[in-house]
């Protein structure tokens, strides 16, 4: 180095005039500058080399600074050329246990042969990669405590004299480095307990945990656990098996174990090794069975269902008791409600017993009595016992009988996805609407639950006074019902639909915007959609172009309510054919008529197994006087719904 350079590096000394080559490390060679400038007027930064310092010594109060004298305690590096040719490098430190001189710090892996088994060995254990160079194990040696007894089963099946001879080497180390921890380990598992402090040994990766959660027992797989250095609380993270509407997959779970002293049974834990439960093949082969269900019932499904659902996506998560038909869609679940969609990762079609294991009991999808998206257990679902006869039973009169042929053909279309010919716009006119009319009883909501009954379909029932709300509102509510209901090739009904089919007038802003909204979304409805109503004066006309066919149902007439009697007492062999003729002369509609029967079997129970004249009677006499004063009068004859009761104008067009 020229004397320029050294002079150049006098400013940065800031304890002696020092060159490079007194420190014992030679710096970089120095740049070459002419005419070099006074030192003070040299830029920061500007010379080409390396200034190396060292930390000194701590001095009385604790605290150490930067010199440029190598410490004269420094020794040569243990890892060079030569103890590169060790399989098994064992770093210590001293030990603050008194009964020991120094601990294992350290365990560097360099046998090829070593890491070639530990790969195999420890395959889908997660956070450890066997290839790396070097390859260190750290205490407390967490993934041979968890594989202990299997390492010592590996490493005694070992054939290859020389594999033999590093595992036995490891296996040396490891244990004069854990007999103690083992040793208290296998003391507490012996008597099913274990401390806060060890909880970290019972939970291992891959290990299967079993915990309740929603009064149900759950199966979950451990991914990883710890300690949380900010509360020191033990947190397992697991995951769980559930179905995004496409495929299944992984789901977090997530587990936290407060701190206790002293011991505490391993099954008294929220969440604990499924080896530790009484009886835990018998609850494997339950949870397991459940999952085979789950799995069956994944995708769209209209069922039955009776238990508890919970609404995950209202505020305080509300639970419903569910008594009645609902439909199972995940995919819906997801789409109707993207704030809560289920993520999983990744994703697959099929489960194999290993999965089904871990499969959650919930089912998502929608509950048609409660019109809330809700999730369901799968144990509390079964299949719907379909009534064939439900459409065919359906009391209608004479004039009406046509009908049911005509519908009977709609539903055909629908179910086969056909277009309708009236309308060649794509996404338009593809819907069926029926308007039905009269006096309340006479068979107008019987009609749309019958025609689902028969074609297996949801029946969605809408009120029209659900759908007074703001505009926004009443515009989104409608968008997803007209969404829904061709998604599960549902039937919509309407009650109390004279709320949007009478005329709007000036007066009725609000209203008048309402149905506004209404006829735009109906021109895209697709389905079969029933309107009922008791009033069909001053009708909109904008309404009449939509509505494909208008019936009228008169009041029930003696010979309709004998059949309605008949029916509603199937396989009752307590009514003589002159009894059904007495009570069909007292004038109900259908509702009542249920009424009374649903009466007359509470009456029924008191003094006998099955309901009779007597009972009926009874209840006819208590609830509507004298039965003789009920009989029939003659009353002016009803005039006859015919062909020209349907929509003139559509009949025209078609």
């Amino acid at each position: 180095m020229d004397d320029n350079a050294v002079k150049r590096s006098r400013p940065y000394n800031t304890r002696r005039n020092i060159k490079p080559k007194e420190t014992g490390h030679t710096g970089a060679t120095a740049c070459s500058h002419q005419n070099a400038a006074a030192v003070n007027d040299i830029p920061a930064g500007s010379i080409c080399e390396i200034l190396h310092f060292f930390q000194s010594k701590l001095d009385k109060n604790g605290f150490s600074k930067w010199i440029r004298e190598s410490p004269d305690d420094l020794v040569d590096p243990a890892d060079n050329a030569e103890s590169d040719r060790y399989a098994l490098l064992v770093r210590n430190v001293k030990s603050c246990d008194s009964r020991r001189r120094t601990q294992t710090d350290s365990i560097v892996v360099q046998s090829g042969l070593l890491k070639t088994f530990l790969e195999g060995f420890f395959k889908g254990y997660p956070g450890e990669t066997m290839s790396l160079t070097p390859l260190v194990f750290c205490p407390p040696f967490k993934p041979f405590v968890h594989r202990w007894e299997a390492f010592q089963k590996a490493r005694n099946e070992i054939v290859d004299p020389a594999l033999k001879g590093v595992v036995d080497l490891l296996s040396g180390v490891l244990q004069n480095e854990l007999g103690e921890i083992m040793h208290r380990r296998n003391d507490l598992m012996s008597n099913g307990v274990i401390t806060h402090d060890l909880l970290w040994m019972v939970f291992a990766p891959g290990d299967q945990v079993y915990c309740i959660q929603n009064d149900y027992d759950r199966v979950h797989q451990v991914e990883f656990a710890r300690y949380m250095p900010d509360t020191g609380e033990f947190q397992v993270s697991a995951r769980s098996i559930d179905y995004d509407g496409h495929g299944f997959g992984y789901r977090a779970q997530r587990h936290v174990i407060h701190y206790f002293a002293d011991t505490l049974p391993v099954n008294c834990l929220k969440v604990f090794p499924l080896r530790f439960i009484r009886g835990a093949d018998t609850v494997r082969q339950n949870v397991l069975a459940r999952g085979k269900l789950w799995e069956a019932y994944t995708g769209y499904h209209f069922t039955e269902y009776e238990g508890v659902g919970v609404a995950r996506h209202l505020p305080g998560e509300p639970r419903f008791n569910v008594r009645g038909r609902i439909v199972i869609d995940g995919d819906a679940f997801n789409m109707f409600n993207p704030n809560n969609a289920i993520q999983i990762r990744p994703r697959t079609k099929t489960l194999d017993d290993e999965r089904q294991i871990l499969a959650t009991p919930v089912l998502r999808g929608y509950s048609l009595a409660d019109k809330e998206w809700l999730e369901f257990n799968v144990d509390g679902v079964k299949d719907i016992v379909w009534d064939p006869q439900a459409f065919t039973s359906l009391v209608l009169p004479p004039e009406l009988q046509s009908f049911k042929t005509l519908i009977l053909g709609i539903a055909d279309a629908q179910l086969r996805q056909r277009k309708d010919v009236d309308d060649s716009v794509q996404a338009k006119g593809r819907g069926f609407i029926v308007q039905l009319s009269g006096p309340p009883g006479v068979g107008k909501t019987l009609t749309a639950e019958s025609l689902a009954q028969l074609m297996r379909v949801p029946l969605f029932i809408l009120s029209a006074s659900e759908l007074l709300m703001s505009h926004k509102q009443f515009e989104a509510r409608l968008k997803d019902i007209f969404r829904m209901v061709p998604r599960w090739g549902a039937v919509l009904l309407l009650e109390d639909a004279h709320v949007f089919v009478q005329a709007r007038n000036s007066t009725e802003f609000g209203r008048s915007a309402l149905i506004s909204l209404f006829l735009e979304q109906l021109e895209h409805f697709r389905g079969i959609m029933f309107l009922t109503t008791n009033r069909t004066d001053n009708m909109d006309p904008a309404f009449e172009s939509h509505i494909h066919l208008s019936l009228r149902y008169p009041e029930l007439d003696v010979h309709s309510r004998r059949q309605i009697w008949k029916q509603s007492l199937t396989g009752n062999t307590a009514f003589t054919s002159e009894q059904l003729n007495e009570i069909s002369k007292v004038e109900l509609n259908g509702r009542q008529i249920k009424n009374v029967l649903n009466t007359s079997h509470i009456l029924a129970r008191v003094r006998c197994p099955e309901v009779g004249y007597e009972h009926v009677r009874t209840v006819l006499e208590l609830t509507m006087g004298d039965l003789a004063k009920r009989s029939t009068r003659d009353r002016p004859k009803r005039r006859r719904l015919n062909d020209g009761a349907s929509n003139p104008k559509r009949s025209a067009a078609q």
